[in-house]
């Protein structure tokens, strides 16, 4: 059945919005989609997510412009609503068509800018929602305030792009991405996530421990997102390890993993990237557990052919090498899943533990304790 869609436009367009002297005031745009196309990736998504395939008529309850600290447009938020039931989510959309269409999508909640009227809003990546009143910047998330100088030093130890944004120069191919969200699966003939769907990555490796879980996990991570690593594992995990600060014991730190990946991609790899923890605290440490870490967010990074490292603690999954759960433990999430379960479907993660012996394994999230999603974007 084609979707009934219904746009509602409050008063006046992004273009016409009277903003105070703020970041938006000097906003650049020369990049950016083309804006039908934006609305349309915005309408058309749900239908490609579990929690909202069924939404046959979508209404834009609130449109707002997002921008960086430098005023240039990043990118479009959207909130939704289902007009059959009255269902809201909300969709952030890339404005470079160079990057990944969808930078975060929550189908159950209304955004943080829902009830800005005046203030700039400025995205900086999952949990790092900002409004500009011309005096200080707020994090809707937080309730921090901050001057534009402490909104600089904060950024420096926060991604200071969104997720899904890429360097023009490096960037993937990602048209044919924009096309199916743009078309949607009416148009293309689609079909939506169903019971059996599976997606791997291509260009995954199992690799064996060593030096530690963080490590050999993230190098396993690497090795998927860039198609020719020049270097052999064992190096890639020794320096890491190096890098991570990690134990003799194999123990590392969660903040120790974002800055030693970026010190491991800065010095050998030196391409454009982000670092991050899906959604973190401003000094990098992971907020855990599902409402943080959503499986559409783990499924938009390998549909992106990105993996993903799962840091998680005290859950119950087993497996040969860990009969007894996993502990405190990384994981490298090189695909998903979605199997038949109690009349609806369950999302599980396809990962390689850190043992060999192991071999692919597939996880429902809710056995792995309390975990979160660790991104690295080229």
């Amino acid at each position: 059945m084609k979707k009934q869609i219904s746009l509602i436009v409050a008063l006046v367009m992004i273009f016409s919005l009277a903003l105070p002297v703020s970041a938006a005031d000097n906003a650049k745009t020369s990049f950016a989609a083309p804006y039908d196309d934006i609305v349309a990736v915005a309408l058309n998504a749900p239908a490609f997510y579990p929690d909202t395939e069924d939404w046959e008529s979508i209404v834009i309850t609130k449109e707002t412009p997002l921008y960086n600290l430098e005023g240039s447009l990043t990118s479009y938020c959207f909130d939704l609503q289902n007009a059959d039931t009255e269902e809201n989510a909300y969709i952030i959309v890339n404005a470079d068509p160079s990057g990944y269409p969808i930078l975060q999508f929550a189908p159950t909640a209304v955004s943080p800018y829902y009830d800005n009227t005046d203030d700039t809003a400025l995205y900086f990546g999952a949990g790092q929602y900002y409004l500009d009143d011309g005096e200080v910047y707020e994090n809707q998330a937080t309730g921090e305030t901050y001057d534009k100088d402490e909104v600089q030093e904060a950024m420096e130890t926060a991604p200071a792009q969104p997720p899904h944004t890429y360097s023009i120069a490096v960037a993937e191919d990602h048209s044919g991405a924009w096309q199916t969200y743009i078309e949607g699966y009416d148009a293309l003939g689609v079909t939506p996530l169903r019971a059996g769907y599976t997606k791997l990555l291509s260009n995954r490796l199992s690799l064996q421990w060593r030096k530690g879980c963080a490590p050999t996990a993230v190098a396993m991570q690497l090795f998927a997102d860039i198609r020719y690593m020049p270097y052999s594992s064992s190096f890639i995990i020794d320096i890491l390890a190096d890098y991570m600060s990690t134990s003799n014991s194999g123990s590392t730190s969660c903040v120790n993993m974002v800055f030693g990946t970026i010190d491991f991609v800065d010095e050998y790899i030196t391409h454009y990237f982000t670092t991050e923890w899906y959604t973190q605290t401003t000094d990098r440490n992971p907020l855990m557990g599902e409402y943080y870490n959503p499986d559409y967010a783990f499924i938009d990074e390998i549909e992106a052919d990105r993996a993903v490292t799962v840091y998680t603690a005290g859950g119950t999954y087993t497996t040969p090498r860990y009969p007894n759960g996993f502990e405190v433990h990384c994981i490298t999430g090189v695909g998903y899943t979605m199997t038949p379960s109690g009349g609806g479907l369950e999302f599980q993660i396809a990962a390689y533990t850190t043992s060999l012996s192991d071999g692919l394994v597939y996880i429902p999230p809710y056995t792995l304790g309390d975990y979160a999603w660790f991104i690295v974007n080229f």
